[in-house]
């Protein structure tokens, strides 16, 4: 079954379950049905997320996140899915703000979509960094830096949040290579950017597929970590893309905000590990023990989540 006969199918049928649903609490409330309140409730809190699946399902809309920390290799994968090197993917910090990606079939569909922050949320983030680079946290150094930055560049940042939302119609990737990393890497612009969505149609065999390429969660901006809550918890599937042959530090929240969402999908059947930057190791037999250390760590995780070692 392709994925567009799957979400037509899965479509329908969960569209009469929703309807019974509504029959049910229905039935629920009347007093005369005598159906404590609590099974009530729990009738409509498995109302919120099955019709957020069958919007979802509308759209043939497939969701993907991809994480990891900081240098981690999240741009170098969705490049090497796009077939070009258009995300940033350099020394150093790559992304500032997440970048959405759509896939659509026409060439005439093709955009990137800019979005500004607002003065309120662009006062958040130096709210923020203030309190950060006051605190004791190994992130207070970089809040200082981006402070620096950011006071710097105050004129351009503000350039950008007076212009607001930017569209860019483009044909091939590499036309828009220039102005996606200006809004997403550049820091005499990024900060001042709340989100960046491209909709292209070079997505190979990945027709309705939205990837979210999150900056890294070790980045210290509460930001980030509130937008990896809400994406990994909200997606369909999750690809961690892990560097060190065992998962440490911020990595360990990926699992824990997957778990936050849908609980009847369990994380095994939406999380999956994608193990980068292999061709620093020199010979075979050091590349093999890296893969053996990583799968057992996944593995001795598994003793408190069973689901997830199925798919290390």
């Amino acid at each position: 079954m392709d994925w567009k006969t799957a979400s037509s199918y899965y479509e329908t049928r969960l569209d009469d379950a929703l309807n019974v649903l509504r029959y049910a609490v229905d039935l629920a409330r009347l007093p005369q049905a005598g159906v404590p309140a609590h099974l009530k409730d729990t009738l409509l809190e498995e109302e919120k997320p099955a019709r957020r699946q069958l919007e979802r399902l509308k759209k043939r809309e497939f969701r993907i996140a991809v994480v990891g920390l900081e240098k981690a290799g999240k741009s170098t994968f969705v490049n090497g899915w796009l077939d070009c090197d258009l995300l940033p993917a350099k020394k150093g910090r790559c992304t500032f703000t997440t970048t959405q990606i759509y896939s659509v079939e026409q060439d005439s569909q093709q955009r990137l979509e800019v979005q500004p922050k607002t003065e309120e949320q662009f006062d958040q983030l130096l709210n923020e960094l203030e309190l950060e680079s006051q605190s004791n946290s190994k992130h207070s150094d970089g809040a200082k830096r981006d402070l620096e930055t950011i006071r710097q560049y105050e004129d351009t940042l503000r350039q950008v949040r007076y212009e607001g939302r930017q569209n860019v119609p483009f044909t091939r990737l590499e036309d828009i290579h220039q102005p996606l990393n200006k809004y997403v890497a550049d820091e005499q612009y990024a900060h001042a950017v709340l989100e960046a969505r491209l909709y292209t149609n070079k997505l190979a065999q990945a027709e309705g597929v939205v990837f979210y390429d999150v900056p890294g969660l070790d980045s210290g901006l509460a930001k980030h970590i509130d937008e990896s809550r809400e994406m990994l918890s909200d997606c369909d599937a999750v690809i961690v893309v892990q560097q060190f042959s065992n998962i440490r530090g911020a990595e360990l929240q990926i699992v824990e905000f997957t778990e936050e969402g849908d609980k009847n999908v369990k994380v095994a059947d939406k999380l999956f590990v994608f193990l980068s930057q292999i061709d620093r190791f020199k010979t075979p037999e050091d590349l093999q023990e890296h893969l053996k250390e990583a799968s057992e760590d996944w593995y001795r995780r598994a003793k408190l989540l069973l689901q997830v070692a199925w798919y290390v």
